[in-house]
């Protein structure tokens, strides 16, 4: 086990849409000052695809690769276990922003608490956006 968050892709997105959240996590990727790995933690540069986004941290600081897809696959329900590591602070910020704009519903082992570092990121980069009510809902 470990600390983790889960979410809901509630639907699929036109490539305008991908075009948008690649670039908006893109930018909290660079702000967050955080060394980034592509899904197999080994330093490469995170995953912007036509299909999807996958970063994960690096060395020791990686854990479980977060991984989103442009359009919803199954039911559409994931998870990521950062362990807290670095990077967490840029999936909570990541999770946080695609609630607030693109109707993801997300859940956490944490609470709003533990989601203070990521907000102040995303507000950093995105002003304006608060953690949806619904979070911790599920």
């Amino acid at each position: 086990m470990g600390y983790t968050h889960y979410w809901t892709q509630t639907r699929s997105f036109t490539a305008v849409e991908w075009a948008i959240i690649s670039n908006d996590i893109a930018a909290l990727i660079a702000k967050s000052g955080v060394p980034i790995g592509d899904a197999h933690d080994d330093g490469g540069p995170a995953v912007f695809a036509f299909d999807h986004i996958a970063f994960n941290g690096v060395g020791a600081d990686a854990h479980e690769t977060f991984w989103i897809n442009r359009d919803i696959d199954g039911d559409g329900w994931s998870f990521c276990k950062t362990a807290r590591k670095p990077y967490d602070r840029i999936v909570v910020a990541c999770l946080i922003y695609l609630a607030s704009r693109w109707d993801y519903k997300v859940d956490s082992d944490g609470d709003k608490a533990d989601w203070a570092g990521g907000l102040s990121l995303l507000s950093e980069v995105l002003p304006g956006i608060v953690i949806p009510a619904n979070i911790g809902d599920s």
